[in-house]
């Protein structure tokens, strides 16, 4: 008897944690008054910030503004690290550094703003352009740290860049074309004690020659991810990179990506099969699910041990142990999904906030 309740509770654990939905209820809903928002974010786990033209507000689950702070910007573009958040006009010259209370630091630069990265104390690195050449420039708050200049005929055009969590490691990619052929390099920056034994701090670099590299980004602290067009490869980077595992050559190129400290989610259009095919990594480099599928996203993110893959009218999600949580249609128009909690999720609409949960249909 004590077995067969033993069994029991097992098979009530089972059946709850993998448990499919197909329809959500609405908990709560917000009618949003800012209708020239530019983009939501996730932000420290359980919050969003939301960022326009004119200001940004960082948001708690229960849509209520934890800090707010206005301003003009053009372009404005974002970037968050744990609990720091700065905020860019991306072609002008004004940065705005937040901590997780809202306290405000002015970062000025005197030229064009191409890029922004913070890291988790707020260190900022700032991609600036000056007339034809590119540099980074670190900043510690108001003060100015280090300026890493790169020539376009010498270096290439930067295509992406990524800061560490405790803003003492830098990775750059940048793509030159010589010869009417791509040059694409990896160049890695130690900011710190290392560093200094290195002329321009460069630790490391890497060719891929005419291999593009769209994408790299530090997982946390001491790890980062290298994207190119039909690979990734993982390093850990205490001080110099140490290379943790490589994914290997795929057939089909990569369509998009998505991650976290603990999961590497890559899309590969499997044109052979007519599907996409889509792989969730762990950082022991194992394939911890995959699975083929013919659904048309349009956006991709990583939730809490799950993969949301969504358009306006509809969403699939996936939990890395390998069962489709949510496969469903909506009845409105939805910009954004986010996670707040095991099955509870921020839908955004033009015209509202909701607070869902996620229900079995009838």
């Amino acid at each position: 008897c004590l077995l067969a309740g033993f069994i029991l509770i097992i098979i009530f654990i089972y059946l709850n944690i993998n448990r499919t939905y197909d329809k959500y209820k609405v908990v709560e809903e917000y009618v949003r008054n800012d209708n020239n928002t530019k983009e939501y974010l996730s932000y420290d786990d359980d919050k969003i910030i939301r960022y326009s033209n004119d200001g940004i507000t960082a948001l708690d689950r229960e849509g209520k503004a934890i800090w707010s702070y206005s301003y003009e910007m053009r372009n404005p573009k974002v970037s968050i690290c744990e609990g720091s958040v700065a905020v860019a006009d991306i072609g002008g010259t004004e940065v705005y550094v937040f901590d997780e209370k809202g306290n405000e630091s002015k970062i000025d630069n005197v030229n064009k703003i191409a890029q922004v990265e913070t890291s988790a104390k707020g260190r900022v690195a700032l991609l600036i352009e000056d007339n034809m050449a590119y540099y980074i420039r670190i900043c510690d708050g108001s003060t100015k740290y280090i300026d890493i200049k790169t020539r376009m005929k010498e270096d290439g055009f930067p295509i992406d860049y990524a800061f560490s969590n405790d803003g003492k490691k830098l990775v750059t990619s940048y793509m030159c074309v010589q010869d009417g052929k791509i040059d694409n390099k990896v160049t890695c920056y130690n900011l710190g004690e290392v560093g200094k034994n290195y002329e321009s701090k460069i630790v490391a670099g890497f060719n891929y020659d005419n291999n593009i590299v769209p994408e790299v980004d530090f997982l946390n602290e001491d790890r980062f991810v290298i994207f190119s067009e039909n690979d990734f490869v993982v390093y850990d980077m205490k001080e110099k990179p140490v290379k943790r595992f490589e994914s290997g050559i795929y057939d089909n190129k990569i369509e998009s990506v998505t991650y976290n400290s603990d999961y590497i989610v890559v899309v590969l259009n499997d044109t052979s099969k007519q599907k996409k095919n889509v792989k969730i990594y762990g950082m022991d480099g194992k394939i911890k699910h995959e699975f083929l599928t013919d659904y048309e996203y349009e956006k991709i993110a990583m939730g809490k041990n799950e993969v949301i893959m969504y358009t306006k009218s509809d969403a699939r999600i996936e939990t890395i142990s390998g069962y489709t949580k949510f496969k469903g249609d909506f009845d409105i128009d939805i910009d954004y999904i986010i996670q707040y909690n095991k099955d509870r999720y921020f839908f955004i609409t033009s015209e509202k906030m909701l607070k869902v949960k996620l229900v079995e249909g009838k």
